[in-house]
């Protein structure tokens, strides 16, 4: 009986113990302080007491709501539809060969899954500005087939059937129909019914820039590493890489003339276009860690000093959403408005225990969502902001 007794206190206090962790949890996940929770349910989704939020622009930002959801697979790319949707490119978690890749609408709100390409030779694939048509290209017996796919009434349109082998990592599909598509050696702007492929900038045209601006490298050892267009997709930037000078070059090609432009060098993690031009990016320069603007013929200028991972700007504001580490491995989701003053409102989200791999806004700015690795697969986080 005395063992029984002791071992209710025992599981008295460890319920006690689990209310409380439960209740830190809870405000951890939601990144603010004094707030209730109208619902706590299994599915982890969190609705604040609008009374408790602030009016007005100093206060900063405000989550009014998050969602966040467990997947058994690996997200690999995500890209926000609107509403609560969000499509997403996937791997399996136990099986990480390539043909195990597939493609998928997320409803994170009902966290109903539509599948749209499953685990079928996935060759790479783009989206259009808007995000209502995807393009993909799969490998079929000794042949590439391409799909355009309406995301908005979930079905195919139209395929294409090609030969051709050498079609390479597509990275935006243009209002035109054309792709835009990165090679170790080019940048080019396929026309996918056609077949018609306009150059835009070589390694060898990037090489010769540089020379004249002597900024070369050794001949034929730079790299193009990441590559991403203006929201108008007027120009490309590119990150690109010289492994003798132990940096990096973010630089600016016009996609109709192919004119280059240098916006920063240094030791560079990330970079994302701006609506007005130019870009944000994270990185050393000079030998100052930060956050940076930067754009043609200005030298860049530092917004906050720090690390700064995952950013993805917010398309209707001038406000960035990024990652900074914290302390015990923890990572912190924040948002800050940006501008010629550096950051201002700088607002935590949420801590993550994890590795946050990809941050992404909605198409009006009013939801951020986010992936981290969880304990087997991802995690998907939707923040409802203000």
């Amino acid at each position: 009986m005395r063992n029984d007794l002791r071992n209710l206190r025992r599981a008295a206090v460890r319920a006690l113990g689990l209310a409380v962790m439960a209740a830190l949890v809870a405000a951890s996940f939601l990144g603010v302080g004094n707030v209730y929770l109208r619902s706590f349910g299994g599915d982890k989704t969190f609705v604040l007491d609008r009374s408790q939020l602030e009016d007005g622009a100093e206060a900063g930002f405000r989550v009014e709501g998050a969602v966040k959801r467990h997947l058994a697979d690996t997200v690999l790319g995500m890209a926000p539809l609107g509403g609560d949707r969000l499509f997403m490119s996937t791997q399996s978690a136990v099986d990480t060969s390539p043909a195990r890749v597939s493609l998928t609408v997320l409803d994170v709100a009902s966290e109903r899954q539509t599948a749209v390409l499953s685990d079928a030779g996935l060759q790479t694939y783009a989206l259009s500005p808007d995000k209502t048509t995807l393009v993909y290209q799969k490998a079929i017996a000794g042949a590439n087939e391409t799909v355009w796919y309406d995301l908005g009434a979930m079905r195919p349109t139209d395929t294409r059937l090609s030969k051709s082998g050498d079609w390479e990592n597509w990275q935006s599909l243009l209002a035109d129909g054309r792709v835009l598509e990165l090679t170790n050696r080019e940048v080019a702007l396929r026309d996918l019914r056609t077949g018609r492929t306009d150059i835009v900038v070589t390694t060898d045209a990037l090489e010769s820039f540089l020379a004249a601006e002597n900024r070369k490298g050794k001949l034929g050892l730079g790299k193009m590493m990441a590559m991403a267009s203006s929201p108008n997709a007027d120009r490309v930037y590119l990150q690109y890489f010289l492994p003798d000078r132990e940096q990096s070059l973010v630089l600016s090609v016009d996609a109709a003339t192919g004119d280059i432009a240098e916006e920063a060098a240094g030791d560079i993690k990330a970079f994302v276009p701006l609506r007005g031009g130019g870009v944000l990016l994270s990185g050393t320069l000079n030998g100052v860690e930060g956050l940076y603007s930067a754009a043609s013929g200005q030298k860049p200028a530092l917004l906050a000093e720090g690390a700064f991972a995952s950013l993805a700007v917010d398309p209707a504001r001038d406000v960035v959403a990024y990652v900074q580490p914290e302390t015990a491995g923890m990572q912190s989701i924040k948002v800050a408005r940006f501008g010629g003053g550096g950051l201002t409102d700088a607002s935590s989200v949420y801590y993550v225990p994890s590795i946050v791999r990809s941050l992404a806004w909605s198409p009006d700015g009013n939801v951020l969502f986010g992936v981290s690795e969880g304990v087997s697969g991802s995690d998907v986080y939707r923040f409802q902001l203000r």
